[in-house]
């Protein structure tokens, strides 16, 4: 199966017409027995005999070295072995020679506390308390303490989270910067710090019960006051300090409770895409297209070598489907031909609008050439998907991110990475 393909039969059953899930529980079945696929691909029609299979998604989603000593490692989430798979990367990338690691946490919903306590054991002495929980019952609060040997002590370490960085990752960057064995860099997480458990009710429903609360080695509990209102409408929801408690750090620096795990450098992320780029993607433009570009390359270079060159060939594919986006100065167009209208001033002036018009569609292709660089990381991070799957639109999307860069800046400014970490200052009076 390839992306783009258009599902006709599963088994001989039609599938057009069929729900997503309809079709997806008749392409399931047993590890090892086959189903019979018809899918339309360009002009033909393809069958394919899948065997079905076990299917496991490693959280390590991409390990790698970055420029001549950078190690990279992004995780997805805390599933079953994501630990052992992050030790057994980190020791590959020590023997490559790296002098400072990424570890990017962004978009991580969470997942498997041990795993996430595992992870932090990779950096600190075997014991170091990693989290702790506190309720209302004392006989149900529990510590959770590193029980392994750690892979390396002292290698600088930054740790990459986001808005979306909740729970696991939230206990593995709050914990790393309360140790100070990390620089946190990007914007403040979640604060998802509640221990949740579930009590079976009658007539099958279910009671989900909030009976702790997280806390990382300073003391704070990463859970955040009013996390819902932060995300009303887009809003920043700014917490008072009359709400918030400080904590210390193992060298003494500030931290807060009640507002997640803020990060020692903000970095607010790239800027949000034009809305023409918006559009292109949700319009399924760029994924057509890919779609029609993939089926004329069998093949394209390793992702280190690949750079997508046809600008202008996506150029024409956009006018070929009738791309209906308007620009803001078209909106403003359309609304001063209606007021002409009603005003009766329109007919007499239509000439001059028509001309006008056309020098504003013009102005659509100058937006594409103005978000040229966005859109091509759209689609080379699509494109390489295909070839590569999702390691691959990982290892494309680094060439543009900016935040990563900015993470290898740190690591290699020695005095700079000391500096946040270390113990501040004393004031003389």
């Amino acid at each position: 199966l390839k992306a783009g393909d258009v599902i006709l039969s599963v088994d001989g059953e039609k599938a057009i017409g069929s729900t997503t899930s309809d079709v997806s529980k008749k392409l399931r079945g047993v590890a090892g027995t086959s189903v019979k696929v018809v899918v339309k691909r360009a002009d033909k029609e393809v069958t394919l005999n899948i065997v079905r299979d076990n299917i496991t998604i490693s959280s390590v989603n991409l390990a790698k070295k970055i420029g001549e000593d950078i190690g990279y490692i992004h995780l997805t989430g805390f599933t079953t072995g994501t630990a052992d798979i992050f030790k057994t990367e980190l020791k590959r990338l020590k023997q490559s020679g790296i002098k400072g690691l990424i570890i990017d946490l962004r978009s991580n919903p969470g997942g498997i506390l041990s795993e996430a306590v595992d992870i932090v054991g990779c950096f600190v002495e075997k014991g170091t308390k990693v989290v702790y929980t506190k309720s209302k019952v004392k006989e149900w609060d529990e510590t959770f303490s590193t029980t392994k040997d750690p892979v390396d002590l002292e290698i600088p370490i930054v740790v990459m989270v986001n808005g979306e960085s909740a729970s696991a990752a939230e206990i593995v960057s709050g914990a790393l910067q309360d140790l100070d064995r990390a620089v946190i860099l990007g914007e403040r997480t979640y604060g998802k710090g509640l221990v949740q458990t579930s009590r079976s009710l009658p007539f099958g429903g279910s009671l989900k019960l909030t009976i702790s609360k997280y806390h990382i080695p300073s003391g704070r509990c990463i859970q955040a006051i009013d996390y819902a209102r932060t995300r009303e409408e887009g809003k920043k929801f700014v917490i008072p300090d009359s709400l918030t408690h400080e904590f210390k750090t193992k060298n003494g620096r500030i931290v807060k409770d009640g507002c997640g795990v803020m990060p020692d450098t903000v970095y607010t992320g790239d800027s949000v895409p034009a809305q023409i780029v918006y559009q292109l993607y949700v319009k399924n433009i760029v994924f057509d297209y890919c779609t029609k570009w993939a089926s004329e390359h069998p093949t394209i270079p390793s992702i280190q070598d690949f750079k997508f060159t046809d600008w202008q060939d996506f150029k024409n594919f956009v006018v070929s489907k009738d791309f209906s986006y308007k620009t803001e100065k078209e909106k403003l167009f359309d609304a001063l031909v209606e007021k002409a209208k009603k005003d009766s001033t329109y007919e007499a002036a239509k000439q001059q609008y028509d001309a006008l018009q056309m020098a504003l569609f013009r102005c659509q292709d100058e937006e594409l050439d103005k978000n040229k660089e966005d859109i091509v990381r759209l689609i080379s991070t699509d494109l390489a998907q295909r070839y590569y799957f999702q390691k691959g639109a990982s290892e494309e999307n680094l060439k543009y991110d900016k935040e990563t860069k900015k993470a290898s800046d740190i690591l290699h400014d020695k005095k700079a990475y000391d500096a946040i970490l270390s113990t501040p200052k004393k004031s003389s009076k």
